[in-house]
């Protein structure tokens, strides 16, 4: 399921708010030009939310959201550090391992130096932080179940 999905809408649409909960942002008026109360270009049962997903869950909506990620940034500095850990750490036994901090010094200090960061390109393309792909509005409306 795609992220950040307001709770329901797979469902079907809640036309009362749970009880003590104020009501969600409203769908849009139509636009000139629409098909009946469906702006153009949204497909059959789909709801344009004015302010969005943010809007939707200021006032109580639920979301269903999908798994959290670290961000690139934090994942560089736990492998740069894990690296120079381990460099230090082998380097009590053999004196040449202590290379591997000293690499990842360089590394940090090129990186700053040129904005630029080899290990987080490297990090990027793992799978893990590849994210879904995007999908078409056909692809997500396929995927909700039918109304009853």
């Amino acid at each position: 399921m795609p992220a950040s999905v307001p709770r329901g809408t797979a469902q079907g649409r809640r036309d009362e708010p749970a009880a003590g909960r104020r009501r969600g942002p409203t769908s849009r008026s139509p636009p000139p030009g629409s098909d009946g109360d469906r702006p153009v270009g949204l497909a059959p049962g789909a709801r344009a939310l004015d302010g969005g997903i943010a809007a939707y869950t200021r006032t109580g909506g639920d979301v269903e959201r999908g798994r959290a990620r670290w961000a690139l940034e934090r994942q560089v500095r736990l492998v740069a550090g894990v690296l120079v850990l381990t460099g230090l750490a082998a380097g009590l036994r053999k004196s040449k391992a202590r290379l591997l901090s000293v690499g990842i010094g360089i590394g940090l200090t090129v990186s700053a130096l040129t904005d630029t960061c080899t290990m987080g390109w490297i990090l990027s393309a793992l799978p893990y932080n590849r994210g879904p792909r995007e999908l078409d509005a056909a692809e997500v409306l396929a995927q909700l179940p039918a109304r009853h």
